[in-house]
């Protein structure tokens, strides 16, 4: 369900691509090395099918100022399952 994160490493802009084989409640964050959440991209209701989010590395969870350079998480959580990728920031 969750394909990738685009492009890795990242410098601006992350894009996130998962897919729902049925509708259901997606729970979509970004997460640092040290395990705190950086980000929430989704929480709710989403229709099936193929879904693509974007993130950009300066988010209001960071006070507007780019993330440092680093390893990340997205975590998708969906359907009962919880799926993680790596992605790099690195400017």
């Amino acid at each position: 369900m969750l394909r990738s994160v685009q492009p890795n490493p990242v410098s601006d802009e992350a894009v996130v691509f998962f897919d729902l084989p049925e509708p259901g409640r997606v729970d979509l964050a970004v997460y640092d090395a040290a395990g705190r959440r950086v980000a929430q991209l989704l929480r709710g209701d989403e229709v099936a099918g193929t879904h693509r989010v974007v993130w950009s590395v300066e988010n209001d969870l960071n006070g507007g100022s780019a993330r440092p350079n680093g390893v990340y998480f997205v975590r998708l959580h969906a359907m009962g399952e919880t799926l993680v990728r790596k992605f790099v920031v690195l400017e």
